[in-house]
């Protein structure tokens, strides 16, 4: 059984027709990558799934229900979710962000935390290599170690789904390769993993499945070097592989 899915959904933004027509599910234990130019889709497909933005036609489901009729807290112990947007407005410690992801659970600074929310908090910062910015405020990290606390804040959360927009954007080309790294982790001890992913090769190395999203429509959605066949590379992203091996337009 799926833990979520889309069934025909059709959204707009606008006058913007964002999803057309979009099935989708996602099983535990699989690590999906959505993929797409830019204004494919890919954050408006992920916060649908969510239940943050409401389709105009179908509907998306967690845990078998339909997302409208779960209440929000309940539902942040189903789906853990990382925006591709993640500004932090106050001055807060390292902990204290990453604890935020357990607020569905109890809501509590670290401090505040049990002995078992402490551990979880500090055993997240640890699989992001961030235990040495424990006290640290979060105003004074650079974009990469704070990309790195918001994905601790994400895996924090014992919800069997990962959501996650961009979740390597940021970073330095080692901590992207532990990014996704570390959430194919967590597909690998049982939950659900959909990332929105830029890089092609990185989807490809990383993820079960690919669903490719052009203009709102699912134009594949098949195991990685199925779905990012050349031919279908060529048509979305406009780009193909030079006899170096590199994308070039085409």
């Amino acid at each position: 059984m799926s833990i979520a899915a889309l069934h025909l959904v059709s959204t707009r933004l606008g006058t913007t027709l964002a999803l057309d027509g979009v099935d989708f599910s996602i099983e535990a234990g699989e690590f999906v990558a959505l993929v797409g130019p830019n204004g494919a889709g890919k954050s408006t497909f992920l916060k649908v799934l969510l239940g943050l933005i409401e389709p105009n036609e179908g509907h998306a489901e967690l845990g078998g229900s339909r997302v409208e009729t779960i209440a929000p807290r309940i539902r942040g112990r189903m789906a853990s979710y990382l925006p591709q947007s993640r500004p932090i407005s106050w001055r807060l410690d390292v902990r204290d962000v990453v604890a935020l992801g357990r607020f569905a659970w109890n809501g509590a600074p670290y401090r505040r935390l049990n002995e078992g929310g402490r551990a979880s908090v500090d055993s997240a910062l640890a699989e992001v290599d961030a235990a040495h910015l424990v006290g640290r405020d979060m105003a004074g990290l650079s974009g990469g170690e704070a990309a790195r606390i918001h994905l601790a804040r994400l895996i924090v959360n014992p919800a069997p789904l990962l959501v996650a927009d961009e979740p390597a954007s940021a970073l330095d080309l080692k901590h992207q390769y532990e990014a996704l790294r570390t959430l194919r982790r967590e597909a690998d001890r049982g939950r659900g993993v959909l990332a929105a992913i830029h890089d092609l090769e990185s989807a490809r190395r990383w993820a079960d499945r690919v669903v490719v999203l052009d203009r709102g429509q699912v134009r594949a959605d098949a195991r990685p070097n199925t779905a990012l066949s050349p031919d279908i590379v060529r048509e979305v992203f406009g780009v193909a592989r030079d006899e170096t091996g590199h994308y070039v337009p085409v």
